[in-house]
């Protein structure tokens, strides 16, 4: 793949699954984005830094009205489903074709109440007649006037499982009208009431997101493995559609799911009619709903959060920011804390900051100070090691190392684990380690 600076991207829009030690590549050709253009350009943070993979880079227009970015595809698609990452404001995306008017897909907007700085979701292209749009071209434009900071945007659904990877596919021939992606297509069920389909594949794998195309009914979606039976503990959504018509959606499980089933069941009277079925399976070294890069220092790192798994030699902290201290044998630390594994020569200590030879450390620091020469703890501790200063007690909503960051906002009283983040409650209608997921049971209806 090429990528030419500044105005050409390649996007990689392919899904690879591991299967034992082999990566399967999926079928059809990644779209490529041949164009990125905006309305105007803020020093160096050009169009193309809005679709290379990389959630931390952005492009950035000047500020005034009419204030746009646009990308041209290869080839015209069928578009449903395009993921973005953007500055929070009001924000209008289209679809075109060619040259001919705009088509409405999405209105981006941040939800009420909220105080979030970015908006990150996946939107569904929508029209009262139309099931998904034709088109080579994506457009986003600022309702708000001003700058627009746009990070990422990739359309998804638009390539194919490898067969390799379906461990029922050559038993379950209707099993590929589901996975063409073609949303003209699609399975239907014989039975008219607690009809279901699945799709198992060779291995389990993480799930939270998956994009599906399907007729009006109530149905439950279900995350499982061959020895697990369906249950609260399997399901990843309920999901209500009015009505006879196609529907899409982006659905994200209430939590991380791991299984190898995807299982999808009517629960209504009815046959089930599925037209599309699209999980989002990252390969390895990728995250996220956009299976973007893991962050630059991060050598490997989790499959949907993107927290950093293992650090390059030297490096530690949850995104590989900081460096192993000096001292330490081969520079080398705990991933984690920063502890040294062992010491060069004439050194020793937690983090190898003695010297054998000079060091004798006599002087017993009054609190909250530390080091030879008492220096007072770091702003945000509320306490140090008398040694090297590490925070050893954080005020309250703070953890990390020098207590520099926020404990995530759906925390219990805003109180979470010094060292992990990891909230010690949730507040109510929330759950997950970080309280991230949101706990509902309503069914989606989307008309």
């Amino acid at each position: 793949m090429l990528y030419q600076s500044y105005y050409l991207c390649l996007r990689n829009l392919q899904l690879l699954l591991t299967i034992t030690t082999t990566i399967i590549v999926s079928d059809t050709t990644a779209a490529v984005i041949i164009e990125a253009r905006q309305s105007s350009t803020n020093g160096s943070f050009v169009a193309s830094l809005g679709c290379d993979g990389d959630l931390d880079t952005f492009s950035l227009t000047n500020g005034g009205s009419n204030q746009w970015w646009s990308v041209t595809l290869d080839k015209v698609y069928q578009i449903s489903w395009i993921y973005v990452r953007i500055k929070a404001g009001s924000y209008r995306a289209t679809v075109q074709l060619d040259r001919a008017p705009n088509d409405y897909c999405a209105y981006i907007t941040k939800p009420t109440g909220s105080d979030v700085d970015i908006i990150e979701k996946i939107l569904t292209c929508s029209h009262d007649t139309e099931e998904y749009k034709w088109g080579n071209r994506i457009n986003i434009h600022n309702e708000d006037g001003g700058p627009l900071i746009l990070f990422e945007v990739k359309i998804l659904g638009i390539t194919q499982l490898s067969q390799g990877t379906l461990k029922n596919y050559p038993s379950f021939p209707e099993t590929s009208r589901v996975l063409d992606s073609n949303l003209n297509t699609y399975y239907i069920s014989n039975k008219q009431r607690n009809d279901f389909w699945y799709l198992q594949f060779n291995m389990e794998i993480e799930i939270k997101w998956i994009l599906i195309s399907i007729r009006g009914g109530h149905y439950e979606l279900h995350i499982t493995a061959e020895d697990r039976l369906m249950s609260s503990s399997t399901l990843c959504k309920n999901i209500t559609f009015k009505g006879l018509k196609q529907h899409q959606i982006a659905i994200e499980c209430n939590r991380t799911m791991q299984g190898d089933t995807i299982l999808v069941r009517r629960t209504d009277s009815g046959s089930l009619r599925l037209f599309e079925i699209y999980p989002i399976v990252c390969s390895p070294n990728s995250y996220g709903p956009s299976c973007a890069r893991c962050r630059e220092k991060c050598q490997s790192c989790e499959s949907i959060t993107g927290r950093c798994t293992q650090c390059p030699p030297s490096f530690y902290g949850e995104d590989c920011q900081y460096s192993c201290p000096l001292n330490c044998l081969d520079l080398n630390c705990d991933q984690t804390t920063g502890s040294c594994n062992g010491c060069k020569d004439g050194y020793h200590g937690e983090h190898c900051q003695h010297d054998l030879t000079t060091d004798v450390i006599t002087t017993v620091c009054a609190p909250n100070h530390f080091g030879p020469s008492c220096t007072r703890c770091r702003e945000k501790c509320q306490s140090c090691d008398s040694i090297t200063g590490r925070c050893t007690q954080c005020p309250p909503s703070f953890h990390g190392e020098e207590c520099q960051y926020s404990c995530p906002l759906h925390c219990l009283d805003l109180i979470c684990d010094q060292g992990t983040g990891i909230c010690n409650g949730c507040q109510n209608g929330h759950e997950g380690q970080r309280c991230e997921l949101k706990i509902t049971t309503t069914a989606v209806s989307t008309g």
